[in-house]
């Protein structure tokens, strides 16, 4: 009776060790990145690099039938197939982060796809607000990105990966795109204020770590100023 008592407790006691010895946050994170954010980016890029390739080789008319066809029967379906299944995810509380991270890329991401019709049918017409919009979706993704990346890297390496140094300052030219900015920084700016007058955007974005500072205007994306205190 006492050896069946035993045993019994050793089985209890084997399970409840089993049930603790759960996946890291760590090894999580790396799941997560690999079932989510690998195929997000490669989605992305496909967009970013084939399609605009493409682009060049034919009239706007037949590549927004092919873009639309595409949108329709790939990008939107993985967008939120992806999307449906991180809201079922159940992450610790340290990992909340990096579902909040991957939701926000996924709907930048169908934000982007949606706004290229209206984009080229812009160009047509010339109208420049709708096609700055356009590049502000653009910027969108890149922006959660770069979040995503500096979160999943503090997790995973106890490391940032935002490079807001003078080195990096000093790399910025004049008339810059935002894009090229943040693409060196690897760190969205906080955008302070914005006005669109007389069909242009102003736009003044600061950055901010460890005591520097770094503070830009840009005129319909591209910049026009910028200025930086305690860069090293």
């Amino acid at each position: 009776m006492v050896k069946k008592l035993l045993i019994s407790l050793i089985f209890i006691l084997f399970a409840v060790v089993i049930a603790g010895c759960g996946k890291s946050d760590t090894e999580e994170a790396a799941r997560l990145d690999k079932e989510y954010f690998v195929i997000l980016k490669q989605t992305y890029d496909d967009f970013m690099i084939n399609d605009s390739k493409t682009m060049d080789k034919k009239s706007p008319e037949e590549w927004l039938i092919e873009y639309n066809q595409l949108k329709d029967n790939k990008y939107l379906p993985i967008i939120n197939d992806l999307k449906s299944k991180l809201k079922k995810e159940k992450t610790s509380k340290s990992l909340d982060v990096i579902k909040s991270d991957l939701l926000n890329i996924t709907n930048s991401l169908d934000n982007l796809f949606n706004s290229v019709p209206k984009a080229i049918q812009a160009i047509k017409e010339r109208n420049e607000f709708e096609f700055i919009k356009l590049i502000k979706a653009i910027s969108n993704v890149e922006e959660n990105i770069l979040i995503y990346q500096n979160d999943y890297s503090k997790i995973t390496t106890d490391k940032e990966t935002f490079e807001l140094t003078l080195n990096n300052y000093q790399k910025i030219n004049p008339r810059s795109p935002y894009l090229d900015v943040i693409k060196t920084f690897k760190m969205p700016g906080k955008l302070e204020k914005n006005s669109y007058i007389n069909g242009s955007l102003s736009e003044s974005y600061i950055w901010e770590s460890n005591g520097a500072k770094v503070k830009m205007i840009f005129k319909n994306t591209v910049l026009e100023s910028m200025e930086q205190e305690g860069l090293k």
